[in-house]
């Protein structure tokens, strides 16, 4: 369960090619495996020095601080979340406080998945206090509370309230991640690559490149 790597080894070099991946344990996945290349092929999405992630455990306290303090004031809960993974995360981090949530039938769909593969959830398509939806599906409705999950809540910057829970790596982690690989030259793709590979150069001393200014040789 979870995101991919491909490594591909020639006789000329080794490269391996990162799906989003996230460097630090989540509750519904395996930890990320590394291997050694010569060339990497990275995510960049929280690829910027101003993407680092509070402590994740805190994060998720904060959370189900908040979801408890609203049903105690008599809320509806609707918690907006990626379909795969991240609402798969926010179940589990909900059953640990001993909370069954709702979800919707998309969501319910891939999480009987999550199940097949040994993963434990509990939810359901009755009633319940708490409901997890996609986050497209987020609507201000009265006596309803809605947050989301989406590391793009760090600075809330389109004023949707949010705890920045996320399943990418922040900019600490990826650069933690290319120091692991030992790559002789980084490709970024997907995000903030010009800035990532400007900071792997100088922080790291690695030739890193734009996926986009890759040149056939």
């Amino acid at each position: 369960m979870g995101s991919a790597q491909i490594f591909i080894e020639t006789p000329e070099a080794s490269i391996l090619y990162s799906g989003d991946f996230k460097v630090s344990e989540n509750l519904t996945t395996l930890p990320l495996e590394v291997r050694n290349a010569d060339i990497l092929i990275t995510e960049a999405t929280y690829g910027n020095p101003r993407y680092i992630f509070p402590q994740q455990e805190k994060t998720k306290e904060e959370f189900v601080k908040w979801v408890k303090s609203e049903i105690r004031k008599g809320n509806e809960v609707h918690v907006g979340a990626y379909p795969i993974g991240k609402s798969q995360e926010a179940i589990k981090i909900l059953n640990e406080e001993g909370i069954i949530p709702k979800v919707t039938e998309t969501i319910r769909r891939y999480s009987e998945v999550y199940k097949k593969f040994g993963v434990k959830l509990e939810f359901t398509s009755e009633d319940s206090e708490v409901l997890i939806k996609p986050i497209g599906l987020i609507r201000n409705k009265e006596g309803v509370k809605n947050c989301i999950l989406t590391g793009w809540t760090l600075y809330n910057e389109k004023g949707i309230f949010g705890f920045p829970i996320s399943d990418h790596a922040d900019f600490l982690q990826i650069l933690e991640y290319v120091e692991m690989v030992k790559p002789k030259i980084v490709y970024c793709f997907h995000g903030f690559e010009d800035i990532l590979c400007k900071e792997i150069k100088k922080r790291l001393g690695i030739e890193a490149r734009p996926i986009n200014s890759f040149e056939r040789v």
